[in-house]
């Protein structure tokens, strides 16, 4: 059994090394094993929150992390607050806290036992990061430099939803399998920077949108 657990262990940690080359991102050592410590936790939880359909953390790195991960390929390296709508099982909040934890991020999730699962991994990992158990229309006062909201709303109805919750300077962030469009956006906002990637035989699209000046 535990040569099956450490064989297990690689295949996940090559998953996760592929990953993150591909995506050309730096990552160190602790940071690569607390993402893999993460993906395990994603697979030991997930009978209890249902987050992922990954059958194991190998599986759950090669596909649910490699999509969020792409948001750190277009993400404005000088926000310092973010937000995560709908975090659930942490994409993409975690790894964005584990990569940049110079960057503070609030998830907010209306699911009471996705709330203790994400606390757990905040307090486990030490991350700069804090997690509400809310929506983003009951969010007082925002002013974040960058949301998310990774498979909650339609992208149209996203980019609408996250101009309230931004500061005057926010940057709309999107994860999808089909191109974000202008005529998905308002008047007042723009796309900043979009690029793509293919995997699997599938197309993913990380955008970063930002409000006309």
């Amino acid at each position: 059994m535990m040569h099956d657990d450490r064989e297990t262990e690689l295949t996940t940690i090559a998953q996760i090394s592929e990953v993150v080359d591909m995506l050309n991102l730096f990552v160190d050592d602790e940071q690569r094993t607390q993402l893999l410590a993460y993906c395990e936790e994603v697979i030991r939880w997930n009978a209890r929150v249902n987050v992922t359909g990954a059958r194991c953390a190998a599986q759950f790195a090669a596909g649910p992390l490699f999509d969020a991960l792409t948001l750190l390929t277009v993400l404005d390296e000088t926000h310092r607050s973010f937000v995560d709508i709908g975090s659930g099982g942490g994409l993409p909040a975690i790894p964005m806290a584990i990569l940049k934890p110079n960057i503070h991020i609030t998830m907010v999730e209306p699911r009471q036992k996705r709330v203790r699962f994400l606390q757990h991994l905040v307090d486990g990992f030490q991350l700069n990061a804090e997690v509400l158990h809310t929506q983003d229309r009951e969010l007082i006062q925002p002013a974040f430099d960058g949301a998310s909201a990774q498979a909650v709303f339609p992208p149209k109805k996203w980019i609408q939803r996250a101009r309230k919750i931004l500061g005057e300077n926010g940057r709309i962030y999107t994860l999808t399998s089909e191109p974000i469009t202008p005529a998905m956006c308002p008047a007042n906002v723009h796309i900043d920077v979009q690029l793509s990637f293919s995997r699997d035989g599938k197309e993913r699209y990380a955008a970063r949108l930002a409000k006309r000046v």
